[in-house]
């Protein structure tokens, strides 16, 4: 099938809402399968594409049947298109590399890329490890973010344990408060008893006044406890957020030292780059792209093995082989 290159680029160019015919979508996929790094990420695009125009239950066939897809594959594709916005970076990555950075966050994936990492005492960037080596790093990157998670997690309930029970602490006592409060105004609504009725009026009134001072003394002392309980609980919650501070501040620092470190990193690596020769800048450079191509090969190699093309993945294994084997050779001469 003839492809025509200029009408793809410009239907990439200008991708709309509408729904466009499987075929032509198909076709693109057809062209962009045959395009290393920036391509992998229109390759996705259309392959998001066909899965929403195909009907329902045909997406698996047309995988299998029409593009030649494993599902894994595709969806390597389509998560690569979705989370990179920069084709020159999977281009530099490699397919496989960008495919393990899809398991972390968009933050965690920024801050791996632009920084070094030490693999078996090496410092090394993302670019210049090796798959296994990426692999190692997400995982561990990973499992560190969930130990952080976790961590924050028992702090929130804890401290949350703790405001719950001052507060109810706090609620007690306001109500025991109520209660004397209430006690002391049935205790002055009541009527003398019976008993005293038959005393002198005088009488009465010291009587009714001893007990009304007795009373008032006994529910002062009792006022008097019961605010200082309650301005010791209201004490504790204080303590609890201000310590809840503490910890956010403490969080804070640390993450503006990890900051100012990685630009420590940067600038050092700058420096290093400003400090080398024009020869070894330029070897560099070459290697760099020598390694990419390298890489990119090897995708190829793997996307075929991932195809039940054995037999050409063998034949392209053995070319690069026979490549390195004639580099070894200009090398040494």
């Amino acid at each position: 099938m003839d492809i025509d290159t200029n009408a793809i680029h410009t239907t990439t160019q200008k991708l709309t809402s509408t729904e466009r015919p499987i075929e032509t979508i198909t076709q693109e996929i057809q062209y962009y399968k045959t395009q290393v790094g920036s391509g992998i990420i229109e390759l996705g695009k259309r392959l998001i594409e066909a899965k929403r125009v195909l009907p329902q239950g045909e997406w698996l066939l047309y995988l299998k049947d029409t593009v030649e897809f494993s599902e894994r594959t595709a969806q390597n594709f389509m998560r690569i298109a979705k989370e990179y916005a920069n084709p020159q970076l999977v281009t530099d990555l490699g397919t496989a590399k960008a495919v393990c950075l899809l398991a972390l966050t968009d933050g965690e994936r920024a801050e791996a890329i632009k920084t070094t990492h030490e693999i078996n005492g090496e410092e090394k960037t993302v670019f210049e490890m090796t798959k296994k080596e990426v692999e190692t790093l997400t995982r561990e990157i990973s499992e560190e973010r969930k130990k952080a998670e976790t961590l924050k997690f028992e702090w929130d309930e804890k401290l949350k344990e703790s405001e719950e029970k001052h507060l109810t602490e706090l609620e007690a006592k306001n109500e025991q408060l109520n209660t004397l409060k209430k006690e002391l105004e049935n205790l002055e609504n009541q009527e003398p008893p019976t008993v005293i009725a038959e005393l002198d009026e005088e009488s009465l009134e010291r009587m009714k006044k001893e007990v009304e001072e007795t009373a008032f003394e006994e529910y002062a002392k009792k006022e008097a406890a019961l605010m200082e309980q309650i301005r010791e609980a209201e004490k504790a919650v204080k303590i609890a957020k201000a310590s809840e501070d503490e910890n956010l501040k403490k969080i804070e620092a640390a993450e503006a030292k990890a900051a100012a470190l990685a630009t420590a990193v940067e600038k050092a690596e700058k420096e290093l780059i400003m400090a080398a020769t024009p020869e070894i800048t330029e070897f560099k450079v070459h290697f760099e792209s020598c390694k990419n191509e390298m890489e990119n090969m090897k995708e190829i190699i793997y996307y075929l093995r991932d195809n039940e093309k054995s037999a050409e993945a063998d034949k392209l294994t053995k070319a690069i082989s026979a490549l390195c084997d004639q580099i070894k050779n200009v090398i040494n001469s």
